[in-house]
């Protein structure tokens, strides 16, 4: 049974969800002005932050995208010669995803320009409010992890 809810706390749901697809279209609007897509963006900034390679699972689980996405982001990458695959010298089952030559050089140049303007939005912010929006937004994270899970348990026991 859902908790009634306040008109205040509503309205802070819509100024926060306002708030969230304005930054997304930001950073949407950031990578189709430099010739990727938004999910691509982040699998390639999620490659550099592993220089020694990393998995497709890692990437999945860094930057919270479905296995068939990364995939097909993936795909492309290694058709543009951004990417290869290879044997991990660990575990010789597991594929490490890493970039090329040219796709160092890819990377280095994207995320240097998206570093730039990183630092320049978030740098014109208070670094108090910029410290209080990071904790904010880490306690809601956790509150929707905590939701969610107690959300799909329920539903588990009913279904």
């Amino acid at each position: 049974m859902m908790k009634e809810t306040s008109p205040d706390l509503i309205k802070q749901i819509e100024k926060w969800y306002q708030c969230w697809f304005r930054l997304r279209g930001a950073y949407q609007g950031w990578a189709d002005d430099h010739g990727i897509s938004y999910n691509a963006l982040f699998v390639v900034r999620e490659i550099y932050r592993t220089p020694n390679g990393c998995t497709q699972k890692q990437i999945c689980e860094g930057i919270v995208l479905s296995k068939q996405t990364v995939s097909s982001i993936l795909d492309k990458l290694e058709k543009d010669e951004i990417i290869v695959r290879k044997a991990s010298e660990e575990d010789r089952r597991k594929k490490l995803v890493c970039f090329t030559e040219k796709g160092q050089k890819y990377a280095d140049e994207l995320l240097s320009q998206l570093a730039k303007s990183d630092i320049e939005s978030y740098g014109s912010v208070h670094p108090k409010d910029l410290q209080r929006l990071i904790q904010g937004g880490t306690a809601l994270a956790d509150a929707f992890d905590k939701s969610f899970y107690t959300l799909k348990k329920s539903n588990n026991k009913n279904g």
